[in-house]
């Protein structure tokens, strides 16, 4: 009688340990699913192009355009440090070819070829008749350590999308 009552308790035990198992895994893959992100765009109509971003900052961004560059901020950012609300960083549109750039000084001044190239595997998208480059923080609050913490995020974002962006009508 003894071993029966051992068996049965053996089989309750594994079938427990099965079934607790089996939720402990459906609880981590549900909350994994849960975390991951949904795609979303900011449009940057003026200049042609939308660039993908989570959700949770989907709604945080803010863009300001002149001429052909974008500068990018966050409402929190600009909130708590209003000389940001105008951008930290910014992703310019530059006619040509990186080396071989067209109407440098309407675009971005008069740097030679070579600046451009040097940083195609970083921070260039090539289109067709034009490319597409981040530059880094340009805002004087960029020394600021809220401040900075809360850019990174930010140009964490902007930079995971970047080569992603794709072209609108």
């Amino acid at each position: 009688m003894s071993k029966i009552v051992i068996i049965i308790l053996l089989l309750i035990i594994i079938a427990g340990g099965g079934y607790f198992g089996y939720q402990w895994w459906q609880e981590n893959k549900q909350s994994e699913t849960t975390l991951s992100p949904s795609q979303n765009y900011i449009e940057i109509k003026e200049l042609g192009f939308k660039i993908p971003v989570d959700s949770q900052m989907a709604n945080e961004i803010v863009y300001n355009v002149r001429d052909l560059s974008t500068s990018f901020s966050t409402k929190t950012i600009g909130s708590l440090f209003p000389s940001c609300s105008m951008g930290l960083f910014h992703i310019v549109k530059i006619p040509g070819t990186p080396s071989n750039p067209t109407d440098i000084e309407e675009a971005y001044g008069s740097p030679a070829s070579d600046y451009f190239e040097g940083r195609i595997d970083c921070c260039i998208k090539q289109f067709d008749g034009f490319f597409l480059m981040w530059t880094g923080p340009q805002s004087p609050c960029a020394f600021d350590d809220q401040a900075y913490e809360l850019q990174g995020e930010l140009i964490q974002v902007i930079k995971n999308g970047f080569q992603d962006i794709i072209l609108i009508e």
